[in-house]
């Protein structure tokens, strides 16, 4: 299970790194989410305020499910 995640960690990286250098990958820039942080030039024109809901929200996904599934786990001590 770790393999997979580091596979998809350095897959999504090396896409990210990728996407604006070839023409025909461009596209698929608009799906990382160093593009949505950073995809604004926030240094130079400022936040965007839409952008950061973006990178926040499918993160409390995962949470909120982890927080979950551990409140009704059912451990027994013996």
């Amino acid at each position: 299970m770790l393999s997979i995640s580091i596979g998809l960690v350095i897959a999504r990286d090396l896409g990210a790194a990728l996407f604006p250098l070839s023409d025909a990958l461009d596209g698929f820039a608009r799906f990382s989410p160093w593009s949505w942080g950073l995809g604004g030039d926030p240094l130079v024109r400022g936040v965007e305020s839409w952008r950061y809901p973006t990178l926040i929200i499918p993160a409390l996904i995962p949470a909120i499910i982890g927080a979950v599934g551990f409140d009704r786990r059912d451990i027994r001590a013996p």
